[in-house]
Order: structure tokens, then C-alpha cells, then sequence
């Protein structure tokens, strides 16, 4: 099964997982305006949101059966864990489940939404966040609503970051640096 890891396809399965967020980030790029003048940190951005998120995996098995992967808390759904309460109405729930392309692709549209529509409005002109810290701001959005913009900000300032932005900025710089064999440690 293409989409289901196992130790014999995880070199394959990463690489096919990487090339399906990467279509994914770079269609919302060409779509919008503010991703292009910000193209290599949105797709490391949506990488490693992949990664922190579900461990670039769509599906899980057990007894015998494959199942969508599904958060502790049983809201969210898949390889970019989409909380199906939140965007119901916006995306089909079967295909956030069962579809990981379609599911990579609601992912980065959901980022992108974050950034183009809160960030960046957010952003003071006259002191803009760089590349690094608006990826990291709009992901803490993506994890917990608008209001973690100003709310990270605080914490990166304070240095009271949280543990998700910590594992977070472990995996984008990991996605930076190129080291994606390592999304393999957490596959087994």
C-alpha cells in the first residue's frame, strides 16, 4: 500500500509523502502572492508542519485494518492533522481522511490562510519578523488559532516558548538543513 509506511518502502514512502506536500505548498504559492515573495520558507513551513503534525504519515494500521490517523483527542485527522470541527463546510471530511493528497492540500491552504491573513496584515512594517520566526508564528496559529500570533511572539520575546514550538523549530530547521531521512526515526 503506497501510502501506508513499512520498513521495506519507508525510503520510498518519504519521498513520495515529501513530493505530495511539496505539490501541495507550491500550488498555494502560484495562488497567492504572499508565498511567493516567501516561496523556500512556506514549503519548509509545510513540511515540517507534516512532520510535527503526524510524522508525514495519512494512515495508521491496527488489527489488521488501515485507519486514517486521528489526533489524542480524536479532532483532527491525518498527515497535516485538520481539526474536522473547524473546517467542516470547507473540506470534505471523507477526503481529509482517506485522501493524503487532498488532506497535504488543505494543510497548506490552511497555513497559507494563517499567513496571508493574519501574519502578514499583523506584521509591523517597519520591523517585519524574519523568515524563520513568521514560519514559526504562523505555525503556532495553525496549532492553536489566530490569537497564538501575538501569544508566540510573547513567548519567543520571553523565552518561555512552549513544547510544540520547541519540537516545531526542531523540524523546520531539520527541514532547512535537508536532514528529511530523519522523519524515518519517528515512522517505527
Amino acid at each position: 500500500i503506497p501510502w501506508v509506511p513499512t520498513p521495506d518502502n519507508s525510503e520510498v514512502y518519504l519521498e513520495r509523502v515529501k513530493q505530495a506536500v511539496k505539490v501541495s505548498a507550491e500550488k498555494c504559492i502560484q495562488a497567492s502572492p504572499a508565498g511567493r515573495d516567501r516561496r523556500h520558507m512556506f514549503e519548509m513551513l509545510t513540511l515540517a508542519v507534516a512532520w510535527q503534525e503526524s510524522c508525514w504519515r495519512q494512515f495508521v494500521t491496527g488489527g489488521g485494518k488501515i485507519g486514517p490517523l486521528r489526533s489524542y483527542n480524536n479532532t483532527s485527522v491525518g498527515l497535516m492533522q485538520i481539526n474536522e470541527r473547524v473546517w467542516r463546510g470547507l473540506y470534505k471530511t471523507d477526503s481529509l481522511r482517506w485522501n493524503i493528497e487532498y488532506n497535504a492540500k488543505a494543510g497548506a491552504e490552511i497555513l497559507d490562510h494563517y499567513l496571508k491573513d493574519y501574519a502578514l496584515p499583523k506584521m509591523d512594517p517597519a520591523d517585519p519578523l524574519d523568515h524563520d520566526t513568521l514560519g514559526q508564528a504562523v505555525y503556532a496559529m495553525y496549532n492553536g488559532g489566530p490569537a497564538q500570533f501575538k501569544a508566540f511572539l510573547n513567548r519567543k520575546k520571553t523565552n518561555t516558548l512552549y513544547q510544540s514550538d520547541k519540537l516545531f523549530w526542531d523540524k523546520y530547521t531539520m527541514a532547512k538543513a535537508g536532514e528529511f531521512e530523519k522523519v524515518s526515526i519517528c515512522l517505527t
